[in-house]
């Protein structure tokens, strides 16, 4: 009986899958391919992240005598081919279209494998579901690094490359997850002897070194890091290939690989060695690919986080002007997309406080002092508003405007404008206890109250948004505020007849600095409930 030691190698498929805009190439030269999404046991062949929709292993690909066959995992959202769902195992051609999740495949079979690239990210089968980590990785023009590695040796690194994940998501910052990828590219690549990163800067859209091993000096090429990137393939340098001993500073061999996000390079990794023995092989460079593999999506996360956290802070800083209530209620509208740039016209109830004789005061106060002052005296105000669910629209040197009714209706707006205004006093008198006891300047808050239609919203670009309210209402009650006395809280007309029942008050007239007279009431108090 004879037979052939040494059988021909599997032919190369080459599996071209697109998601949405999306379109990239794989090729695998192995007889058995699993299609799927990463989980904590291992990586599937061809990774069809960020497509939500395919399950952690939904497909094999087979070859059988040249022959392509697919079958279905028992996925969650089955397999189509041509439109149809599959029941069973299937053959395929280069004609057939493969529909997974959301991502549409077709397949060709090639004789010969083309140079590695990095989309060919991991090895075989150890890295699948089954992993025996006992076995040496059988790849063909395998290096003497591998050929020679001990089974102890060849566990150990396996076991680092699972554990990638968990060791890259305990990083504090990204400073350490930077340094723990150089750290584990050389505890986990044969012969490296020299670690280094880089990223895209993505405002200057150049390569910045962020991390080396070790620390005493780095030999990466900038030149090669560039080729890594434009070809969005991992190769191996050897001294002679190309006039680059002077960048990589006395390095004889070298692997370069660019880490992909979604298919766009981000940055680079490399490791290199100064000596002749450390012979890098396809394997080699398949294993610090499979780093990479985990590198990119560390800190594609990382940064995705830190952006998140970065508008989070923005978006909370921006809704400053709103009590918390009305903060979550926004919040909530942002998350669904729904803040965006539009005003609307309807009746809003305005408030305006302004400190009285403000300007004599500041004649014989420093700066630091009138800022101080006003410090404490608006901080209070502003939590006397927000109480009753009010928007602060801006303040105006010593002057404070704020809303009710928007931008959440509020069918008690006039009430709690009233409100709001009576509790401000109360505020302000407090603010005044307090700091005549530290022998600090002291003032008193007069405050009007008008409502009236107007037009209100956010106003601006998608990316900076205001909140403004436009309308002679405004007008109305600034000038209210300015014939208001220290204590007082004048309300219109307009907002007595919508809580005369609420609030005692006396009819009275005020002069404005410009010498207007306008019919007012002054709040005495409110009525008491039962």
């Amino acid at each position: 009986m004879s037979g052939n030691p040494h059988p021909d190698p599997a032919p190369m498929i080459q599996i071209t899958f697109q998601y949405k805009d999306t379109e990239s190439v794989r090729k695998f030269s192995q007889n058995s391919i699993t299609i799927g999404r990463p989980d904590p046991r291992g990586m599937p062949d061809l990774d069809l992240h960020p497509d939500m929709t395919v399950s952690r292993r939904h497909a094999r690909l087979s070859v059988e005598a040249g022959t392509v066959s697919l079958e279905d995992l028992n996925s969650k959202y089955g397999v189509l081919v041509n439109g149809r769902k599959i029941r069973h195992r299937v053959a395929i051609s280069s004609e057939d279209r493969i529909r997974i999740g959301e991502t549409t495949l077709t397949l060709s079979l090639q004789e010969q494998a083309p140079e590695l690239c990095l989309t060919d990210t991991l090895p075989r089968e150890e890295l699948g579901s089954n992993i025996n980590i006992e076995r040496q990785l059988d790849i063909h023009n395998s290096g003497p690094v591998v050929a020679n590695t001990s089974s102890k040796e060849h566990k150990r690194r396996l076991e680092l490359l699972f554990n990638l994940p968990l060791v890259f998501a305990a990083q504090n910052s990204l400073d350490d997850l930077l340094e723990m990828i150089a750290q584990q590219m050389l505890d986990i690549i044969p012969g490296a002897l020299h670690s280094t990163l880089l990223l895209m800067d993505p405002l200057t859209k150049q390569l910045v070194l962020k991390a080396y091993l070790p620390t005493s000096g780095h030999s990466v090429s900038r030149t090669l890091a560039r080729r890594a990137m434009s070809d969005g393939c991992g190769f191996i340098w050897r001294k002679g290939d190309g006039d680059l001993s002077e960048t990589m500073r006395g390095a004889q061999t070298g692997m370069y690989a660019p880490l992909l996000w979604n298919g766009v390079p981000v940055g680079v990794i490399a490791v290199d060695s100064p000596t002749h023995d450390a012979a890098f092989s396809e394997e080699n460079l398949r294993l610090m690919m499979a780093v990479g593999h985990y590198a990119s999506m560390a800190v594609a996360n990382y940064q995705l986080q830190q952006d998140l956290q970065t508008n989070a802070r923005l978006l909370e800083t921006l809704l400053c002007s709103f009590s918390p209530k009305i903060r979550n209620i926004l919040l909530e509208r942002a998350k669904r997309g729904h803040l965006s740039p539009g005003g609307e016209k309807s009746e809003v109830t305005i408030l305006f406080g302004d400190i009285r004789g403000f300007t004599t005061k500041c004649a014989r106060m420093d700066a630091v002092d009138v800022s101080e002052m006003l410090n404490d005296y608006f901080a209070d105000l502003v939590d006397a508003i927000f109480r009753f669910d009010g928007t602060i629209d801006k303040f105006v040197g010593d002057a404070v405007v704020a809303i009710f009714g928007s931008p959440e209706v509020d069918l008690q707006q006039h009430e709690h404008a009233v409100r709001a205004g009576l509790a401000m006093q109360d505020a302000a008198k407090m603010v005044t206890q307090r700091r005549t006891a530290r022998h600090k300047e002291v003032c008193e808050i007069g405050i009007g109250i008008h409502c009236g239609v107007v037009l209100h919203g956010f106003i601006g670009a998608a990316d900076r948004l205001d909140f403004t309210v436009i309308g002679d209402a405004v007008n109305r009650a600034s000038r209210l505020s300015d014939g208001a006395k220290g204590g007082d809280v004048l309300i219109s007309p307009e907002v007595f007849r919508r809580v005369f029942n609420t609030v005692k008050t006396e009819q009275v007239s005020v002069t404005t600095k410009h010498g207007e007279i306008l019919e007012a009431h002054r709040v005495k108090s409110l009525f008491e409930t039962h």
